[in-house]
């Protein structure tokens, strides 16, 4: 291919000898996209003992830069360079890419395969494709600005790190992506992202604002999450997001769950109670659940919710057993008071139990217990409707009692 300036001339030595050229200060810093792709196809034969290195700071790009379904032996680091069509590495196998605080209206890297790292920090770029591409170190974007970033099936053996700064203006997909290291995206500026079916050791998602477009985690199976309540989204999607620990947490992430769009998730209650009992927070573990059941009710026909809320206000399903204590007590200190003042009747005068008004209360309210005293004793008069309300009473608190204890084994 013919050189046509002498800054070219420079960028064909340069990249023979695998040195670095800075064409900052230039007046002429422009140069072909065509050339440089020539130069990565082995346009120019290279030097014995020497590696040939794309290396360009500062340059401006005429033209389209497509490098294609090709093995590129030369390290590519593009810094600071202005482009005025879109890159294309797709399919390509690279050994390194950085394009560092370079310019371009769009990038395509999908299906392509890096030895080492991609560096598009601090790079202003319009949508950026990277779905299926498999990088085996890290996709690394602090300060970058991008109109939208989609990486579905992206393979990154070690981090992603998208923060200090990371803008996305439009989706951040990293659907069914696997990462060895850790997704940081600390510090940016997110309008949707999208994580379904993600792997990863670590998910700290932690944007200077509210996300405006929702956060989808379905499915998405991470070791740690770390967030920031603050800028939880209106809108979640959490059917099957999997974690192992919630580093540093303290927020009342009742409401978190609350945000998930849909019905009712009873699995997402579970795994945060999971995860709070791990951490030894028991208390939270139970409020959790709790919260769990009184949504679940939301959803059931009248009866369903009327017993439930029987079921919440007695013993809190379960989640709250000094209640049934609470209960018991105040049936108890009512009875005693009441038949202790009017005496029910004797079945048999003769030779019957002596009366004792708490112990007749409680066989009253406790039907699997028999103490003697309900058959000894018949009450009277207006007594006799409170004996049949404690009867009823005690059937209910038994039974609710019962089943929010099975279904606490069950799910436990």
């Amino acid at each position: 291919m013919r050189v046509r300036t002498r800054t070219e001339r420079a960028v064909v030595g340069a990249f023979r000898e695998g040195a670095r050229l800075d064409l900052r200060g230039r007046r002429d810093a422009g140069v072909r996209g065509e050339l440089l792709r020539f130069l990565l196809l082995g346009g120019v034969p290279a030097e014995a003992g020497r590696l040939q290195v794309l290396w360009l700071v500062g340059a401006r790009v005429a033209g389209p830069l497509e490098v294609e379904y090709a093995d590129v032996a030369a390290p590519v680091e593009l810094e600071q360079c202005v482009f005025d069509r879109p890159l294309s590495f797709f399919g390509s196998h690279l050994r390194r890419l950085g394009l560092e605080g370079s310019r371009m209206p769009g990038l395509t890297i999908s299906n392509a395969r890096f030895d080492a790292s991609v560096r598009l920090v601090g790079c202003r770029a319009g949508e950026v494709g990277a779905g299926l591409a498999e990088i085996n170190g890290s996709l690394l974007m602090d300060g970058a600005r991008v109109a939208a970033l989609d990486a579905i099936s992206l393979r990154v053996g070690s981090d992603v790190l998208a923060g200090s700064g990371f803008a996305c203006g439009g989706e951040l997909r990293l659907d069914g992506a696997a990462v060895g290291g850790v997704v940081r995206c600390e510090g940016a500026a997110i309008h949707a992202f999208s994580a379904r079916h993600l792997i990863a050791r670590e998910l700290v998602l932690r944007p200077v604002a509210r996300p405006a477009g929702g956060v989808d985690l379905r499915h998405a199976r991470v070791g740690v999450f770390r967030d920031d309540p603050d800028t939880w989204p209106e809108v979640l999607r959490l059917d099957g997001f999997g974690y192992e620990t919630l580093a540093g947490d303290t927020a009342d992430r009742r409401e978190w769950l609350r945000r998930d769009e849909g019905r009712f998730r009873p699995q997402a209650y579970a795994r945060l109670a999971r995860a709070y009992r791990d951490a030894g927070r028991d208390d939270d573990a139970r409020a959790v659940l709790l919260a769990g059941e009184r949504h679940r009710r939301e959803g059931l026909r009248w009866p369903g919710r009327w017993w439930g809320r029987l079921q919440d206000i007695t013993i809190g399903y379960g989640y709250r057993p000094l209640r049934a204590a609470a209960w018991l007590a105040a049936l108890l200190a009512a009875g005693t008071a009441v038949f202790g003042a009017q005496r029910p009747r004797a079945a048999d005068p003769a030779g019957g139990p002596e009366f004792v008004a708490p112990v007749y209360t409680l066989d009253l309210i406790v039907p699997v217990i028999d103490f003697g005293q309900q058959a000894a004793f018949h009450p009277r008069g207006a007594t006799a409707w409170l004996a049949y309300a404690l009867i009823v009473a005690g059937l209910l608190l038994v039974t609710t009692v019962t089943a929010a204890g099975a279904r606490r084994l069950r799910r436990e």
